[in-house]
């Protein structure tokens, strides 16, 4: 199976679709609608292959540096990315109860899972 088959069925059912059998030859109108819907999959399968959209930047580190996070934010943002950061400044600006912050833990995991890249904040900058 060729890469950008596996690519497609992984678009295909992240969007709830399933792959169809264009190699099959059914012709005739219900044929087109099967061609036009593996088109427009290929299509959103390209777009996200060549990677047009912007780099995805989870910024992560201690929340007692919330300057530093606000700026690395600022610097990735204006670069183009998008940025993923912490939900709440915990240490900066206090807890929101033990539920919330182990919420926010797991999101931010979630979060980086995303990410292109991770930046590590630090006192005073970030490095990617």
């Amino acid at each position: 199976m060729s890469i950008e088959h596996k690519l497609l069925e992984e678009l295909a059912s992240s969007i709830g679709c399933f792959l169809l059998d264009l190699d099959a030859g059914r012709g005739g109108p219900e044929g087109e609608a099967r061609e036009a819907l593996a088109k427009t999959l290929y299509t959103a399968n390209d777009y996200l292959a060549e990677k047009v959209r912007p780099q995805i930047v989870c910024l992560c580190g201690s929340t007692k540096f919330k300057k530093s996070f606000e700026e690395a934010n600022a610097e990735e943002s204006a670069k183009g990315a998008i940025v993923l950061t912490v939900c709440w400044f915990t240490h900066a600006d206090g807890s929101r109860g033990e539920e919330n912050e182990q919420k926010f833990r797991e999101l931010h995991f979630k979060k980086i899972a995303m990410a292109d890249e991770v930046g590590v904040v630090y006192d005073g900058g970030y490095r990617r």
